[in-house]
Formats: C-alpha cells, sequence, structure tokens
C-alpha cells in the first residue's frame, strides 16, 4: 500500500520553476493564469511571479512591450490596466456614432472622456495598441463604423501621446544634456502628421546604420588607413555629437567619408531628390523618404547628417533660402566665409563653397548676414512644418485640410512649449483659427487664439474682431442646429415621395457620364441644391432638370458629390469604396451594397425593403455575403 502511495503523482510536489516554465508557454493564456491562480495556495503562489507575468505581456502584446520595457514594471497589474483599459475603450467608441453621428468634425471635446479613462502612467500607449488591434482586426469590409470613430480616436490620442514626448524632446536644460538629435525630431514630426500608420521607428534607425556600415565597408576599401577604422568607434550607433562639436577627424579625413556617404546613399541605395511631385506630404517625412527613396531638400539633409554623424562627421544644417544645405568645416584656418563646404543632398551631395551657393536658387536674394548660419533642430523642424502648411494648402480635398490643420498644431504646441524660434508670430495662429472655423470645432481654442493674436500684436484688433464675430456667428448657429435635432428627427419617406426614387441608400452605384463608381449615403425627392450650384453644374441640361431625384455619393476618389438620378445606375461590378467617411453611415461591405448603420438606417427607414427587392433583380439571387436582411 505504501508503494502504491508513493507511485501517485501529485501536482503539489512538482517544484515551483517547473510550474512557472509550464505556465509561461504561450499556449497558457492571461485568462487560464487567472483561473490557474484559484486552483490551490501553490499555484496562486507561482501565479504572483512578476517574471511569468512579463513574459505573459510579451505574448499577449508584444508591439506593445517593445515600447515600453523599464525595470521595475509590476506586470500583472499593467496586465490588468491593458485589459480594462481596452474595454473601456471599445465601449466608449461604440457610443460614438449615436452621439456624434450628425457633427461633420469632431472637437476636442468630444475626446476628453478618454482621457478620464485611466490615470495608469501608459494608458496612452494601451489605447493605441487598442486602437490598432480594432483597426487591423483582419476584416477590412466590417465594423466599418467602429472603426471610423476608432481612427478619429487614433488621431486625438496619438497627439497626446506625443505632446509628452515632444516635451522631453525639447525640453533639455542646457547644462543637463545635450541638444537633441535632428533625426529624433523629424521621425516625432512623421509620426504627429502620419497618427494612423505604425512608424517603425527602430527601423528607420536600423536603415540608417545600415548605410552607413555600408559607407563604412566602402571607407575601408577605399581608404584602408583612415582612423575610423582604427579608433574605438562603434560603427552604426548614435554617436554623441551634437551642434557645438566637432567631427572626430580631420578635414581630409572628413572629405573622404562624405565622399563614401555620397556614392553609397545616391548611387547604391539610389536615393534622388522629387523634381516631379515636389509637393506632396510624404516627401516631408523621413520613413516615407527612405522606402520610396525620393524626398525634398530638407528631408534628404535630415538623412545625410544623420548617416554622416554615425561615422564621425558633423555636418551643421543650413536654411538657405528657397532650398536646404548641409555645410561641415574643412578649412579652420580661411576666413569665415571660407571655412566650411556645403553639401546639396538634392543633387547627389554635391560640394559647394559659400561664393557657389547662389547659383542653386538663382533670382532669390541672399542675406550674408544669415543665410549660411547653421541652425538648431527645432528650426528645421519648424521650416518642415512650414512646408506641410503650403503643401495643405496646395491639396483639396478632407486630406488637405488635415494635413494642414496637423502642421499648424504642431506649430502651436513649439508655441506652447516655448520653443518656437518665431515666438509671437501670428501667421500659424491666424491660419489655425480660420481652420478650426472652417472645419465648425474647437472654438473654445479659437477663441483662446484670437486672445493671445490681439495680446501680442494690437495692431492686428480688426481682423481679430471680425474672426471673433464669425466664431461667435458660428456657435449660436451650431447651438439652433443642435436644438432643432433634438425636437425633431428626419426620416426620409420614399411612400410620401412625390416623385419617383429608383435608388436607395448603401447601393453602389455607377456614374454613366463620368464612370465612377460610389455609395449612396442620401437622397432628395428633387434636387435640394441652391440656384447658383444648379446653373454651375448645368443641371437644366439634363432631362428631367432639377425635377427628379438626387443622391448623395460617397465616391472611389474620396470625393462627395450630388448627382441627378438619370446619370447614375447600378454597378455591375461593385466593389468596396475607398472613402473616408464609408464607416460614418455604414457597418460593412456585403459584396454587392453597403449595410447603412442604426442611424443611417433610421434615417430612410424604407429603403431596407427596396434595397432587397433591387438587389434581388440587379444581381440575381441573395448574395453569399451576409446583408442586411441577415
Amino acid at each position: 500500500m505504501a508503494a502504491q502511495d508513493e507511485s501517485l503523482f501529485t501536482l503539489d510536489v512538482i517544484p515551483h520553476e517547473i510550474l512557472e516554465h509550464i505556465l509561461s508557454f504561450p499556449e497558457i493564456s492571461i485568462h487560464d493564469l487567472c483561473n490557474a491562480s484559484k486552483v490551490c495556495a501553490k499555484f496562486r503562489d507561482v501565479v504572483c511571479s512578476n517574471e511569468l507575468w512579463r513574459q505573459k505581456f510579451v505574448q499577449r502584446w508584444p508591439d506593445l512591450f517593445r515600447q515600453h520595457n523599464a525595470v521595475g514594471t509590476r506586470w500583472r497589474e499593467d496586465c490588468s490596466e491593458r485589459f480594462t483599459c481596452g474595454k473601456k475603450l471599445r465601449k466608449c467608441i461604440a457610443s460614438m456614432s449615436e452621439k456624434f453621428y450628425t457633427q461633420d468634425e469632431l472637437s476636442e471635446d468630444a475626446f476628453t472622456e478618454i482621457l478620464h479613462l485611466s490615470k495608469h502612467p501608459r494608458a496612452m500607449l494601451f489605447y493605441i495598441d487598442e486602437l490598432y488591434a480594432i483597426l487591423d482586426d483582419g476584416m477590412p469590409d466590417d465594423n466599418l463604423t467602429v472603426k471610423y470613430y476608432a481612427r478619429r480616436v487614433q488621431c486625438f490620442v496619438c497627439h497626446e501621446h506625443l505632446k509628452s514626448l515632444w516635451d522631453n524632446y525639447l525640453g533639455f536644460p542646457d547644462d543637463v544634456r545635450k541638444p537633441p538629435l535632428l533625426e529624433d525630431g523629424a521621425l516625432l514630426l512623421a509620426e504627429w502628421c502620419q497618427p494612423l500608420e505604425r512608424i517603425d521607428t527602430e527601423g528607420v534607425r536600423q536603415t540608417l546604420d545600415l548605410l552607413a556600415a555600408k559607407a563604412r565597408t566602402l571607407l575601408a576599401n577605399r581608404h584602408p588607413n583612415h582612423p575610423i577604422l582604427k579608433a574605438a568607434f562603434e560603427n552604426g550607433t548614435s554617436s554623441d555629437l551634437t551642434l557645438e562639436s566637432r567631427s572626430r577627424w580631420q578635414p581630409s579625413e572628413c572629405r573622404a567619408v562624405l565622399t563614401c556617404i555620397n556614392h553609397v546613399l545616391f548611387q547604391v541605395y539610389a536615393l534622388m531628390g522629387e523634381k516631379h511631385e515636389f509637393y506632396t506630404r510624404e516627401n516631408s517625412f523621413i520613413d516615407k523618404v527612405l522606402q520610396k527613396k525620393t524626398g525634398i531638400p530638407i528631408a534628404l539633409c535630415v538623412i545625410y547628417e544623420a548617416i554622416a554623424r554615425r561615422l564621425g562627421v558633423l555636418c551643421l544644417p543650413v536654411s538657405f533660402p528657397g532650398h536646404f544645405l548641409l555645410k561641415w568645416l574643412e578649412h579652420p584656418e580661411l576666413p569665415e566665409d571660407q571655412r566650411y563646404t556645403y553639401i546639396d543632398p538634392f543633387n547627389g551631395g554635391r560640394f559647394l563653397t559659400q561664393k557657389e551657393c547662389p547659383q542653386i536658387c538663382p533670382g532669390i536674394q541672399i542675406d550674408n548676414s544669415s543665410s549660411y548660419d547653421a541652425v538648431p533642430p527645432i528650426r528645421v523642424l519648424v521650416r518642415m512644418c512650414w512646408n506641410l502648411v503650403e503643401v495643405g494648402r496646395q491639396q483639396e480635398g478632407t486630406l488637405g485640410m488635415q494635413g494642414l490643420r496637423q502642421a499648424l498644431e504642431l506649430l502651436e504646441l513649439f508655441e506652447r512649449l516655448g520653443h518656437n524660434p518665431c515666438a509671437g508670430a501670428i501667421e500659424h495662429r491666424l491660419l489655425l483659427a480660420r481652420v478650426y472655423l472652417h472645419l465648425g470645432i474647437n472654438y473654445a481654442q479659437v477663441m483662446s487664439l484670437l486672445q493671445d493674436i490681439e495680446a501680442a500684436h494690437p495692431a492686428s484688433s480688426g481682423i481679430v474682431a471680425y474672426m471673433y464675430r464669425s466664431a461667435q456667428s458660428q456657435m449660436a448657429a451650431q447651438q439652433q442646429r443642435k436644438e432643432a435635432r433634438n425636437h425633431r428627427q428626419v426620416h426620409k419617406q420614399r411612400s410620401t415621395s412625390k416623385s419617383q426614387v429608383a435608388f436607395t441608400i448603401g447601393l453602389i452605384m455607377k456614374h454613366k457620364k463620368y464612370h465612377y463608381q460610389c455609395v449612396i449615403y442620401g437622397w432628395d425627392s428633387t434636387c435640394a441644391a441652391n440656384r447658383d450650384w444648379i446653373y454651375q453644374m448645368g443641371v437644366y441640361n439634363l432631362s428631367r432638370k432639377d425635377r427628379q431625384p438626387f443622391y448623395n455619393v460617397l465616391v472611389e476618389d474620396g470625393s462627395n458629390r450630388y448627382a441627378a438620378q438619370e446619370n447614375l445606375t447600378i454597378s455591375t461590378d461593385p466593389s468596396p469604396i475607398s472613402h473616408p467617411e464609408v464607416g460614418k453611415y455604414f457597418e460593412r461591405f456585403c459584396g454587392t451594397h453597403y449595410t447603412p448603420n442604426e442611424q443611417k438606417e433610421g434615417e430612410y427607414p424604407e429603403d431596407a425593403e427596396v434595397r432587397k427587392d433591387i438587389l434581388q433583380q440587379s444581381y440575381g439571387s441573395t448574395p453569399t455575403r451576409r446583408t442586411d436582411e441577415g
């Protein structure tokens, strides 16, 4: 009997280390771990291991773990808080369509609830991780309304997170550490202006490291006695060179390094200046420039400076009029205007003397007192922002307005952090106030901006007064519309329409004349546009003129249009419409049509049955994908 008892194997005799190792397997989820802690006291003690919870955090949220792996983290608490933040955030997003459906744009106060969901110091990172999980769920045609509002939340949360990073980047005391690296600022700018994208910051740094390593290899072949090959110099990492430092090598040795950089960067890697589509946002973002291998002068200078710094050569940014250059100290013994050699990465890394620089931009007045001065990283970033402002002004539609707003808000952030080299300038604040008024958002910020402008520049009181009245008028009109919506809800009834409305919301259509595909998100029984628009668009040239149904459509090119019924036909080859507002009105794409969300369906309560009949007639059978009827 004793021998039989000894042969029994029970879990309580397994050492803690073995149990912890078993529970660390990826197949054991966090939920399983919580259940295991309830089995017995021994399991409870094992599950208390901080290392075990760290491994579970890595397994469940690897991207999030890479962003934060601080010593002393209580991983069980972080796992719990990450789950809680995700759950609360999803609930908040799910309620947004009902709250904000009637609003074209959302003010910042629409997101204040999110700031109070958690007090955890890494809450913003948890939210961003959850938002990526929502948006990258592997079902691009489903949950469109949740994803529509998740994108807006992500823009807000990303900027809130980046504000603290900008504060750390810019808010260094002179006696504590050296100035920040230009490439780090360029990466922050790329993240700020692309809040919906995953910017692989480490990937960018690794690419710069790789390019530096290739240049060093070439240098070893061309100049085997170069001191960089003998010195205790670790290539591939950011060196400690700053704006006040000097290059590590003698001038002739620096030139050898730069010549090798030119070959690797512009011949091997084939980086070049973008001369055809100069005014596109991507040309300013360091990650995009490295991907597509074209960019504007200032972005190419950021990349060049980062590689040179890795190889021990200090290149200083020069905000040259109409262009952007780098310079390095080649002739320290000569007069000031002959000491530096200038580099033009936009033109293949060409070396220039100071006298040759004006040839780059003929016709532009050059101020010799400041045009050749080196500028700190913040000046470079401000100029990049103004480049993006110009791009936003020239780009039509929603994307242009978003880009303009992001660049202006970053300039305002620099101002509020006390690091705008043009402190007190009002141009960006006037533009930002105008953008907010155009979008009908952030009226409190508009008032604050106008007060700051008037206080700093009393001479601007005229334009400030005009914009102040405009803001008050818009606020009053917005409140009236809100009260009107609370008292009545618009329902478009097909049965009471005097004209024959042939189509319904959610149908994929094709324009007979312009051949674009679109989805209907609204209709009027007769043309509801004003007379000026009717004459401008030639509506009276149509056979039924304005006395026919007109449809609000989202077009595949991202535009919103108002099309006459006689110009539309059911698409014979329906496909998803790539338009940023699709999710505002529709829940999913079903192969042949879109399913309206609850708010849109409520506006057109009779469309569902008609849509079902049209789909049956047009496509012959019920689509294999799920439809709004089941």
